[in-house]
């Protein structure tokens, strides 16, 4: 293996974000709630379509919530290859109008965020523009594990990346092997 190595930290924020409309909105006694299953919905839609994240399901408290600019609440997905994402719900008005965005992924990574960090380390260090594959989208680790990717320069010269898995904030090393 190389001795360039690099240390990365990759977000576990997935930057995922969507509003949704007056359609989540569901009339009580009381005046306007949220439709909370509705969130629930578009969220584990939203995540699928935006990220290519298959979701399990996603979780979101179910007492009455009215409809109320500022309210802020957490949502909790599960993918259907494991881990867990927390989605932030941010109501942007009195109407039901929300956004939310995942602010956290545990046990798994972007391994996009993974490959773009890799070919900014090899570039910074070796003047190379290198294209990384680390294949699937998402990759299910724990601090300890490591996974190969593909490298290959302008040339199409291949070289195999090492990620090694630092810990569950997502921080990781690399080496060229």
């Amino acid at each position: 293996m190389s001795r360039r190595t690099s240390a990365v930290r990759l977000s576990r924020r997935v930057a995922s974000h969507s509003m949704l409309s007056a359609a989540l909105l569901a009339l009580a006694a009381c005046g306007v709630t949220l439709d909370m299953s509705g969130v629930e919905t578009s969220i584990r839609d939203g995540i699928g379509q935006q990220k290519g994240l298959v979701m399990e399901s996603v979780t979101c408290p179910h007492e009455s919530r009215a409809a109320k600019a500022g309210d802020i609440f957490q949502c909790t997905g599960s993918p259907t290859i494991g881990g867990t994402v927390e989605v932030e719900v941010t109501q942007k008005d009195d109407k039901g109008t929300i956004e939310w965005k995942v602010t956290r992924s545990t046990g798994l990574f972007d391994l996009g965020e993974a490959e773009a960090a890799v070919a900014r380390g090899i570039h910074d260090q070796l003047g190379a523009d290198v294209k990384v594959s680390c294949g699937d989208r998402w990759q299910l680790g724990k601090a300890g594990d490591t996974f190969e990717c593909r490298g290959e320069d302008a040339d199409g010269t291949a070289s195999t990346v090492v990620i090694f898995v630092k810990d569950a904030e997502g921080n990781i090393s690399w080496a060229l092997k």
